[in-house]
């Protein structure tokens, strides 16, 4: 105890510290109740991490149960919409809950126009919700238009053809216009729209009809010109040849020669008689004095080396003819009665 003045200053029964230690020397505070409030702590600690990790526990177990319905997409199955028009299969679609998307064009000979040919992905497949499917309409057949095949070849319209995805059916005909091997008609003509695949007919030329050539020796030019044109031969070329058979004028031989084949188109060679030749033969003037009344109607033939020929034919005048003979022959004179020639006057040369 101290003393201060008249009072003493007693420390017995208060607080004193020493350090870090708290001493209770109160008698009223119980023994060991700072022991006790620490135990209680840790108790406290303990129950509210128990409810934290219950809570987060609670949490987790809800997230597994609701989220994978949030996130997952659920999947459906892709419809067939091949064949099906473009509304309809925009409406199946939808009604599955897919998008739809043009995202081409293409000929079609099975598919009509504006219905759908090709889907990405196929029919069948499970896809998620919300997926688009690409769709390829159909834009109907593709046409071809027809060609000129007159004229061409087999082998070039079989080309040309063939391009266009067209088939070609083959049939043969005489035709004497057209050279053997080339087309000479065609169906559907120039023109004409088909689709792929579908057929074109052609006639192919065989040149004229064959028939059997005839003997033209003896005749004239004219006439011979006239047969060919009628049967569609060509004169090709003539020539013209000094003959004692065949008088000036006459066909003397052919190529092809008589009793060949031939067809229409096909081309002939003659060989023409110029008559004999003067120049081997002395020529003869030879005066004629007609022995008829003027006015009447004659005639004055000429046989010699030379062949046959007129020299005059119509009214008499009363002149004096003269008239030229080759090498040997005979001078005719004649006069025509009731339209018929009689024999007058006959000269013989030289």
């Amino acid at each position: 105890a101290e003393r201060s003045g008249d009072r003493d200053i007693s420390l017995a029964g208060r607080p004193h510290y020493n350090g870090l230690k708290r001493v209770f020397n109160d008698p009223e505070e119980p023994q060991g109740s700072g022991e006790g409030e620490r135990r209680r702590f840790p108790m406290r600690k303990v129950a509210i991490a128990g409810i934290l990790v219950l809570a987060l526990f609670l949490v987790l177990f809800a997230a597994y149960r609701v989220l994978p319905g949030l996130l997952v997409v659920p999947e459906v199955t892709v419809p067939n919409l091949v064949g099906m028009s473009l509304p309809e299969a925009e409406r199946e679609l939808e009604a599955k809950g897919l998008g739809s998307h043009v995202a081409a064009e293409i000929y079609s000979d099975d598919i009509p126009v504006n219905h759908i040919a090709l889907q990405e992905p196929a029919a069948g497949r499970s896809v998620r919700k919300e997926r688009v499917v690409e769709l390829t309409i159909s834009a109907g057949p593709q046409y071809a238009e027809i060609p000129n095949l007159i004229g061409r070849t087999e082998r070039e319209a079989r080309l040309l053809l063939d391009d266009l995805g067209l088939v070609m059916e083959l049939s043969y005909d005489y035709n004497g216009d057209i050279a053997a091997g080339l087309i000479m008609r065609q169906d559907p003509g120039h023109g004409f729209r088909l689709t792929r695949g579908e057929t074109v007919k052609v006639v192919i030329s065989e040149g004229g009809r064959p028939f059997t050539l005839r003997d033209f020796r003896g005749w004239t030019l004219n006439d011979t010109q006239a047969w060919l044109n009628l049967y569609g031969l060509i004169l090709r070329n003539f020539s013209e040849e000094y003959s004692d058979t065949f008088a000036q004028g006459q066909v003397i031989s052919q190529s092809p020669p008589a009793g060949e084949t031939v067809r229409t188109g096909d081309a002939v060679d003659l060989a023409i008689s110029k008559g004999r030749d003067t120049t081997a033969y002395p020529v003869h003037n030879v005066e004629l004095h007609p022995a008829v009344p003027a006015g009447k109607h004659i005639k004055i033939t000429v046989l010699d080396m030379e062949g046959e020929r007129i020299i005059f034919e119509g009214a008499y005048g009363g002149q004096v003819f003269t008239v030229q003979g080759v090498g040997a022959g005979r001078i005719i004179l004649m006069e025509r009665r009731d339209d018929e020639y009689y024999t007058v006057d006959i000269k013989q040369f030289p």
